[in-house]
């Protein structure tokens, strides 16, 4: 049984308890809250990406976002948002540029 302290915070609007999992229950949660790109989608935003890096152009996300093909090859009900679009466009950045660490000793 764990130990909960009186520790409370707020992420995101949701109430979570610092103790031993509580970050990676309020995050599970949370991207369970969250609609899911497509894979059509995410290969939109990839070709845009392309497009942008070729470019030299920046990314408008709410331009994708408001793109009518895009909201068609997503869900009707709960469609895309733009948190979730610059959320995957810095994992595909994150992916291209890996952070630097130093040698493991």
């Amino acid at each position: 049984m764990a130990i909960r302290g009186k520790d409370e915070e707020t992420k995101n609007g949701m109430k979570i308890v610092t103790n031993m999992d509580g970050e990676i229950r309020a995050n599970n949660k949370l991207n369970s809250m969250m609609a899911k790109l497509t894979k059509i989608q995410k290969a939109a935003i990839r070709k845009k990406k392309k497009i942008a890096d070729a470019t030299g152009e920046n990314i408008n996300v709410r331009e994708i976002v408001t793109d009518n093909a895009f909201k068609a090859a997503g869900d009707k009900k709960e469609p895309a948002t733009v948190q979730e679009v610059k959320t995957y466009i810095k994992e595909l950045l994150d992916k291209e540029f890996p952070e630097v660490t130093g040698p493991k000793r």
